[in-house]
């Protein structure tokens, strides 16, 4: 289950990039994946939390995802609901109505 969420937040991070590359011009050149995490690290780096809507169309997912500083976010993707307060992640599926939860190690 963890592995699952690992892997969404890598998509995530990936569409930002995708984001952040679609912004340039055509006359300007493609930056290397280092430049694009250094520069979206610097401009979000001063804020407390941030809040992104994404939209995956080959895949019809739409979601969202909203971090806080400490490990903690609030994941909502294909009808499942995963909070972690920085110490436990929940995961919530409204069709089955069931939460699962996992305790990070101390």
């Amino acid at each position: 289950m963890v592995g699952i969420l690992a892997r969404r937040i890598q998509l995530l991070f990936v569409c930002i990039f995708c984001m952040s590359i679609s912004s340039l011009s055509p006359a300007q050149s493609v930056p290397n994946a280092d430049d694009v995490f250094a520069s979206v690290q610097k401009k979000y780096a001063d804020g407390a939390s941030m809040r992104v809507k994404f939209l995956i169309k080959s895949e019809d997912v739409r979601g969202s995802l909203a971090l806080k500083r400490g490990n903690k976010y609030i994941l909502e993707i294909m009808g499942k609901t995963i909070i972690c307060n920085g110490k436990i992640v929940w995961n919530y599926d409204a069709a089955q109505k069931k939460s699962y939860h996992i305790r990070f190690p101390r």
